[in-house]
């Protein structure tokens, strides 16, 4: 094994006690040997095991999932006046299985809010209709209680003799011509439900 020297980085033969390139004294240095290591076993530690639990049975037929086709069915049955909304009440309250009665009470939901929405249509037309015959009305002289007067009076022929009512396209050009109409020559029937049909 040779050593070099501290000073300059030299290499020195054995046995000299001074380096020939730089004249440093060369201390000899004992190597050093590692002492062994001895492994001392280490104590494993215990696994530790979770305590089970108790699992609770689930029922398939509580959480079984339902396809396409159920939905599909149901909204035909439920959409079918009163026996389906009846059906439809009965799931959503008594239904085992929890997607089938939160379809039920969605479609519940849906037929009162088409219900709503109907009824509020119906009371629009039907005031709508009320507003306009008032206005044929006090615009033409006539007496005219419901759109069946106005059809009985088409087909007697007494509405002919005003020739500006057969140019008419929509109610607001109604409304306009009856305004203009001369009605004082025109003899009309006090009791518009005896008129002949022809």
């Amino acid at each position: 094994m040779s050593k070099f020297c501290t000073s300059c980085g030299k290499e020195i033969p054995e046995g000299v006690t001074f380096c020939t390139e730089c004249g440093a004294k060369i201390e000899s240095v004992e190597p050093t040997v590692a002492p062994k290591v001895v492994e001392v076993p280490r104590p494993q530690p215990t696994p530790q095991v979770a305590p089970k639990v108790a699992e609770t049975p689930v029922r398939e037929d509580l959480d079984e999932t339902v396809g396409v086709g159920f939905y599909f069915s149901k909204m035909f049955l439920y959409a079918i006046p009163v026996v389906g909304w009846v059906l439809c009440i009965l799931n959503a309250i008594v239904g085992k299985n929890k997607s089938k009665k939160n379809f039920a009470r969605a479609m519940l939901l849906w037929l009162l809010i088409a219900a709503v929405l109907g009824a509020g249509v119906f009371f629009l037309v039907q005031w709508a209709s009320t507003y306009i015959l008032d206005a044929i009305n006090s615009m033409s002289g006539l007496d005219i209680k419901n759109w069946t007067d106005i059809t009985k009076l088409t087909e007697s022929g007494i509405l002919s003799q005003f020739e500006e009512l057969q140019q008419f396209g929509d109610i607001a050009d109604i409304l306009e011509q009856l305004k203009q109409l001369d009605t004082s020559g025109i003899q009309l029937p006090s009791d518009l439900s005896n008129l002949p049909i022809q």
